[in-house]
C-alpha cells in the first residue's frame, strides 16, 4: 500500500491534471505531450516525472479521476428505489458536458480505448444491477439481462457522443432522462 500524499503531492497533481483538461479545450489527446503539459501547469519536467512515468499515466489518471466522478452518480441512484434523479444527472452527464472536448477528443483518438470499454462497462453493469433491483433479472424472451444491458450500454454511448458532436444544444437533464427512458423501454420489453 502506498503512502497517502501530502497536501503539496495533492496540489502538484491537480495543477496538472487541470493543465491535461486546458490543453484538451483546444487539442486532441493523442497529440498532447509532456512538454505543453509542463508549460500549461507552471512546473518543469522533473516536477511532472515525479508524479507520472509518462504522458499516459497522466491521462490515466485523469480518466481514472473522472471515471470515479461519472461512476458516482450511478452508484448513488443504484442505492435508491426510486426513480433517477439529480445526482445521476450531476455526476454522469454534467461531468461529460464540464470536458465536452476531452472526451470527444478521447472518443474519436487512438487513445479511445482507455474510456470507452471502461464506460460502456460501467453502464452495463449498472443496467444489469438496476434491472435486478427492479427484478427484471428473468425476461420472458430469452434475452439475457446481461446481452439487454450491453445494448444499452452502448446506446447510452451513442447517446452522449450524439450529444457532445452537436454541442450539447440540451442540459444534462434533458439527454440524462433520455438515457433513462430508452433504458425502462428495453427492460420492460422484457
Amino acid at each position: 500500500m502506498s503512502p497517502k500524499p501530502n497536501a503539496r503531492t495533492i496540489r502538484t497533481r491537480r495543477q496538472i491534471h487541470d493543465a491535461l483538461l486546458a490543453l484538451a479545450e483546444d487539442h486532441d489527446v493523442a497529440s498532447i505531450n509532456v512538454h505543453q503539459v509542463t508549460r500549461a501547469a507552471g512546473l518543469n519536467r522533473t516536477t511532472f516525472y515525479l508524479h507520472y512515468s509518462d504522458i499516459d499515466a497522466l491521462i490515466h489518471a485523469v480518466i481514472d479521476e473522472l471515471m470515479e466522478r461519472l461512476n458516482e452518480g450511478g452508484q448513488q441512484l443504484l442505492s435508491r428505489a426510486g426513480e433517477p434523479d439529480d445526482e445521476w444527472q450531476e455526476t454522469f452527464f454534467r461531468t461529460i458536458g464540464e470536458h465536452r472536448n476531452l472526451f470527444l477528443s478521447l472518443f474519436r483518438s487512438t487513445r479511445q480505448d482507455l474510456i470507452v470499454g471502461r464506460l460502456l462497462e460501467v453502464h452495463r453493469d449498472w443496467f444489469t444491477a438496476r434491472w435486478r433491483q427492479l427484478g427484471h433479472d428473468d425476461p420472458d424472451d430469452g434475452v439475457p439481462i446481461e446481452t439487454r444491458a450491453t445494448f444499452a450500454a452502448y446506446g447510452v454511448h451513442g447517446l452522449t457522443v450524439d450529444w457532445l458532436e452537436r454541442g450539447l444544444p440540451e442540459p444534462p437533464e434533458t439527454v440524462c432522462a433520455w438515457a433513462m427512458d430508452l433504458g425502462t423501454r428495453l427492460v420492460n420489453r422484457a
